[in-house]
């Protein structure tokens, strides 16, 4: 292994000059092939967290517009928490299932009364509508099952009723019942009224057991193309015509907010941009690697008369073929890595500043976020690197080899 890294060594230092140029190439396309892919992943994360892109269904009960079965119209649809019972029962692959109800209420803090938005909620309404925790957390699942008296507060509520002081623990007063405040949020679009969150089981108990909904919201990750979200949703539309007695034809009975059109569009223009990300990338690290194999190529041939004073010698052919691929994989892998290198802390600089930004002005809506690598895009590089490696250097090996003993040694 040592002599072979000093005829590596040797074969550099005799052509230095190319050698260098062709290892930028290289340098170069894995250098943009790493800030392109950190682009194209921070516009992913930007349009992901500024904007609702799942595949997230709402579905908001309102009135029939056709008589049916005796009942006249308009009639008002009214969802419950049996409802969501029955979803989670009849289409056991739906995720973040979560029901919401929401009136209006009295915020009394330090003897100051304050009107608010009342909104029962589950944990899964944190996901669905892309709140962010500003301090403390949102409401759990043990929340739920302990109908414990708790409350989140939008972060411009806190700002109302106490601008700078740590309200996370203290006890508010909504509606003549205290309720210990364990978070405060900030939603991706600030309700002009102040808004709290409570757990719906505690509104349903305390309302007798059971509450009237305002909406039901999941996500349908089962769901990959436009032809089967059209059947579910008119199969979530049957079934609840037949839970609430109004016509399945009635389209009326209920507005359905259907986000899976847009996540699947979203999601086709991710793979558009990765793809093209890519395939210009992948087009600059091949002019590097053209360059790698012409200058094992040139080294090729200046060495072929000792090529063949090496077979003369009993040099087997493999062992030649390995000395040059060697040579050529030392060389892309070394200079890529540089360029690697490069490219991630390019990112990183930029993720960086992002993230002062975002600090500094909290309230600034981005569409670009988080433009570093994961580790597939590291580890992809990584094995291009060495297959652009032994492709450059196979080449001209395997030319080297075929030729005769004689040949390759009066060769000039």
């Amino acid at each position: 292994m040592q002599e072979l890294l000093k005829e590596i060594y040797q074969s550099f230092c005799r052509n230095k000059l190319r050698t260098i140029l062709s290892g930028f190439s290289v340098a170069w396309g894995i250098f943009m092939l790493v800030i392109l892919s950190g682009m194209a992943n921070g516009y992913k994360n930007g349009i992901s967290e500024s904007m609702i892109t799942n595949n997230h269904i709402t579905i908001i009960p309102r009135y029939t517009s056709l008589p049916y079965k005796g009942y006249n119209a308009p009639r008002k649809v009214s969802f419950d928490t049996k409802d969501l019972q029955l979803l989670a029962s009849v289409f056991p692959d739906i995720d973040n299932l979560s029901g919401s109800t929401a009136f209006q209420g009295q915020l009394i803090y330090d003897n100051n009364m304050t009107p608010i938005l009342v909104n029962g909620v589950m944990p899964a309404f944190f996901k669905n509508n892309k709140l962010r925790i500003n301090e403390g957390r949102f409401i759990n699942t043990l929340d739920l099952k302990q109908y414990r008296k708790v409350v989140v507060l939008t972060k411009s509520t806190a700002q109302t009723i106490a601008n700078k002081e740590n309200l996370i623990g203290t006890y508010v007063n909504i509606n003549q019942i205290a309720y210990k405040i364990i978070g405060i949020v900030e939603p991706e679009i600030e309700n002009e009224n102040n808004l709290v969150y409570l757990p719906l089981s505690t509104i349903a108990d305390l309302q007798g057991g059971t509450t009237i909904l305002n909406s039901i919201d999941f996500t349908a990750n089962h769901i990959h193309s436009l032809k089967e979200s059209d059947l579910f949703i008119k199969d979530i539309h049957k079934l609840l015509s037949l839970q609430h007695n109004f016509s399945p034809k009635d389209e009326n009975a209920l507005w359905i907010l259907n986000g899976i059109e847009n996540f699947l569009s979203t999601k086709t223009l991710f793979k558009i941009i990765t793809i093209f990300v890519w395939l210009i990338g992948l087009s600059i690290l091949l002019i590097g690697i053209i360059g790698v194999s012409n200058i094992m190529i040139i080294s090729v041939r200046e060495r072929t008369n000792e090529f063949g004073i090496r077979k003369s010698l009993g040099a087997r052919p493999i062992s030649l073929i390995k000395m040059i691929i060697s040579e050529s994989i030392i060389i892309t892998t070394f200079f890529g890595y540089i360029g690697m290198v490069a490219g991630i802390a390019v990112t990183e600089f930029i993720n960086n500043q992002i993230i002062i930004n975002t600090e500094a002005n909290p309230n600034i809506l981005t569409f670009f976020k988080n433009p570093t690598l994961n580790i597939s895009i590291t580890i992809s590089a990584t094995i291009i690197l060495i297959l652009s490696g032994v492709i450059a250097g196979y080449i001209p090996a395997k030319k080297a080899v075929n030729l005769k003993t004689i040949d390759a040694i009066r060769y000039k």
